[in-house]
């Protein structure tokens, strides 16, 4: 079993762990104010920093933090439903519900959960929009991304579309949530 995050990483939570811990790879895009809002997801960072920062997280709170899977990340989109997107089957309603290209509010990220008609049944803000999430995948398996992001059109936001990066890179659009593993 696992708790989800509502929100994916921000900028302040990731600066913590920065000056915590001394880690020197500061994220791509932070000298660029397009992307340095303390509430704006963090992006431009690697699989390897997600995982420096899952692991210092780990440490503070005394349990496994880690990306979720692709499977778990869909069922905690999904919160319990069969839906198209978070919120339900209808698309994203003229940027109402998600950051996309051409919302109208957003042309960079925006600060999390500033659509809260987008959140799911289970509260989780930006399962959809605003920055891809990147997943834990499976052994042999490339690694992809879920969510679709404020440069993708409004269809990319399906719960089911994915997206394979290069864990090396870092991307304007790419970020990451947490899971934490619950002792049973």
């Amino acid at each position: 079993t696992y708790d989800i995050a509502a929100r994916p990483v921000t900028n302040e939570q990731y600066r913590i762990f920065l000056d915590a811990t001394g880690y020197e790879k500061v994220p791509d895009f932070m000298d660029n104010p397009d992307y340095t809002l303390p509430d704006q997801p963090v992006v431009g960072v690697t699989r390897e920093d997600m995982i420096a920062f899952t692991t210092w997280l780990s440490g503070i709170m005394e349990t496994t933090v880690r990306l979720p899977t692709e499977a778990e990340w869909e069922k905690a989109a999904k919160a319990g439903g069969n839906v198209a997107f978070p919120w339900g089957n209808d698309g994203p309603a003229e940027g109402i519900r998600a950051n996309y290209r051409g919302n109208g509010k957003f042309n960079r990220p925006s600060p999390v959960g500033s659509f809260p008609e987008g959140a799911n049944a289970w509260q989780l803000d930006d399962m959809a929009g605003n920055v891809w999430e990147l997943v834990e995948p499976l052994p042999e398996q490339a690694q992809m991304a879920k969510g679709g992001s404020w440069m993708e059109g409004p269809n990319d936001l399906r719960i089911s579309n994915r997206r394979e990066i290069d864990p090396a890179r870092t991307y304007a659009d790419v970020g990451f949530r947490v899971v934490m593993e619950v002792k049973k």
